[in-house]
């Protein structure tokens, strides 16, 4: 600084503390330190949070930067490295598909599991994955071509659109099937065995035949105790029902063996003493003779024995092993369970396979009435109610759903990061594993977050970001937290001056991430801010020199350092004039004042 400046500043500075303008006053009157003397000293180096000044000695905060710019279909926001507004297309979901009120296809964009193009499932819940309500996912576990009615979607006008197989795991039930007496809804109309079951009726005697007016119940198959017809006109006595022989009884009161109303009828009791007839008795005693005795036909020659079950009548009374059968069902399989629809067999029973109620073997004695008792397949003997499910793709316990509790639910995770993409299904583990297979997991994107990149398994919301211009961690945002502002420093110094602008960029290395001629210092307050960024000994961390001037960016200049002498223009040691600050050893200056020889002095 040349001394004339020098002088002039000195009198500046004397004629700001004369008038006080080093301070301000507060509210009550008190002088208070000033915070800022120009608005670079408020800058903070932020642009989005609005611009800082230097009023009446105080930091003003600026207003925030808006965005908005009042269009429906766009996201605005401030991007602080871009220094200026960003104006985005929402995809609020972050399924590639923009809402359909700004023009998009998107029915839901808060849903990233709903778009126009995904694969529809089947649920309970109506979710609709495609946006189109008319689908509801096709599920058809028994391979009988109807989709399960477990799968539906909610129509525009609230209503429920379902599959209409009633039972998805018997192939002989949908809405095409003719309805058999099985005790399930094979037709898929909501009814049971409409229109197949039969009436059958109290057959006391067990004669086969039931009492007429008698106690009926209605079902598939004939009850303990039951026959299927009600002709029996005396369901107290086994010999008599229709289609038994009629005979000649020496009872009282006579049998009317065939129900026809007569008993002993003339044509059987009159006859000539001593006369022989072929027994009229059925079964075995067909073989032997009757001899009239005193006009009546006596009794057979052979008489009939207790009845055994072996297909012979033994009793002679025309019904073969009654009360001694019992219904077998066809069990192709021999698992103890029959097929839907199986009608039943008399049979006689087998004391050795008393565990299926003595049916022979290939038969069981378990009805195929209700889900409990269907066999799903009677060609596989793995395959009946109450198996363990096994994860094999088909209904290994017969109960309409395949694979239960075995199979995993799996996702798409084709770089094995352990986070996968899409909607995900179900899917029997690896071979000796309880794990989703290779290029699967089970981890639920919709919890863990979806993986932004499955060709690449560094990239995944479990990722660190790193500074490599991708989404690292799958957020929806690229080298978030991990660019540096570099501010431009032209002196290379290490600091920028005030409003300097900044580009963010990926560091270089940690200890040195700004290009050349650039710093991470930002220029926030006086302490960090370059006062000359084209004088490299000019920065906040230079130690002050006395040479006019402020070397440590304080806004100083030469502070502790100049003495007060006096202008000294003919080097002769003495000075003259008024007392100025001067750095020691400057020429020019004396430490020393001129004063007249007191010889010379005037007198008054």
């Amino acid at each position: 600084m040349k001394h004339g400046a020098r002088h002039a500043a000195f009198l500046t500075t004397a004629l700001l503390c004369a008038c006080g303008s080093g301070s301000t006053p507060d509210a009550s009157g008190a002088d208070t330190a000033l915070v800022c003397h120009s608005d670079a000293e408020c800058d903070d180096g932020r642009f989005c949070d609005g611009e800082e000044r230097c009023v009446d000695g105080e930091c003003v905060l600026g207003a925030l930067v808006l965005c908005e710019d009042g269009v429906a279909c766009t996201t605005d926001r401030c991007d602080e490295a871009r220094r200026g507004c960003v104006h985005e297309a929402p995809d609020g979901d972050g399924d590639g598909h923009m809402p359909v009120d700004c023009g998009g296809d998107d029915c839901d964009d808060a849903d990233a599991n709903r778009f126009p193009g995904n694969v529809e499932e089947c649920d309970a819940g109506g979710h609709d994955e495609d946006c189109d309500p008319t689908t509801f996912g096709f599920r058809d576990a028994d391979g009988d071509g109807y989709p399960d009615q477990t799968c539906c979607n909610t129509a525009p006008d609230g209503s429920e659109l379902c599959g209409d197989d009633c039972d998805d795991g018997l192939p002989a039930a949908h809405p095409s099937e003719a309805e058999v007496c099985d005790g399930l809804d094979s037709d898929c109309d909501g009814l049971i065995d409409e229109g197949v079951t039969a009436t059958f009726t109290r057959d006391a005697d067990a004669d086969g035949h039931g009492a007429v007016g008698g106690e009926t119940r209605d079902g598939c198959f004939a009850p303990e105790g039951f026959a299927d017809s009600a002709d029996d006109c005396d369901d107290g006595e086994a010999r008599a029902h229709p289609g038994a022989v009629e005979v000649c009884d020496r009872v009282t009161p006579p049998v009317d063996e065939d129900c026809d109303g007569v008993a002993n009828p003339p044509s059987l009791c009159n006859c000539d003493s001593g006369d022989t007839q072929p027994c009229s008795l059925p079964g075995v005693c067909a073989a032997g003779t009757q001899t009239c005795v005193d006009g009546a036909w006596g009794d057979c020659s052979i008489r009939g024995s207790a009845e055994v079950c072996n297909g012979l009548d033994d009793d002679c009374d025309a019904v073969i092993d009654e009360g001694l059968t019992v219904s077998c069902f066809i069990d192709s399989d021999g698992d103890g369970f029959a097929a839907a629809g199986t009608p039943s067999e008399a049979r006689c029973p087998n004391p050795a396979r008393a565990f299926v109620g003595g049916c022979p073997r290939g038969t069981t004695d378990r009805a195929p009435l209700g889900a409990a008792n269907l066999d799903c397949d009677d060609a596989d003997a793995g395959r009946v109610p109450g198996a363990s499910e096994v994860c094999d793709g088909v209904d290994s316990d017969c109960d309409g759903a395949v694979d239960e509790g075995a199979a995993l639910r799996c996702f798409v995770d084709a770089d094995s990061d352990g986070y996968g993409v899409g909607s995900g299904g179900d899917v029997c583990p690896a071979t000796g594993t309880h794990d989703c297979p290779a290029g699967l997991t089970a981890n639920d994107p919709s919890a863990l977050g979806l993986d932004c990149d499955d060709g690449d398994a560094s990239r995944s919301p479990g990722s660190a970001e790193r500074c490599d211009g991708a989404d690292d961690d799958c957020d929806g945002m690229v080298d978030e937290g991990v660019k540096v502002d570099c501010f431009v420093d032209a002196d290379a110094d290490g600091f920028a001056a005030a409003g300097a602008s900044a580009t963010a960029r990926c560091p270089a290395s940690p200890s040195v991430p700004c290009a050349a001629n650039e710093t991470a210092r930002a220029p926030v307050n006086a302490v960090s801010r370059d006062c000359d960024d084209g004088d490299p000994t000019a920065s906040p961390s230079v130690i002050e020199a006395c040479d006019g001037v402020d070397n440590d960016c304080d806004g100083m200049i030469d502070e502790g350092l100049t003495v007060m002498r006096y202008l000294d223009a003919d080097a002769d040691g003495f000075g003259a004039g008024l007392l100025v600050p001067t750095c020691p050893g400057e020429p020019g200056f004396a430490g020393r004042r001129w004063r007249r020889p007191r010889a010379h002095r005037l007198r008054r």
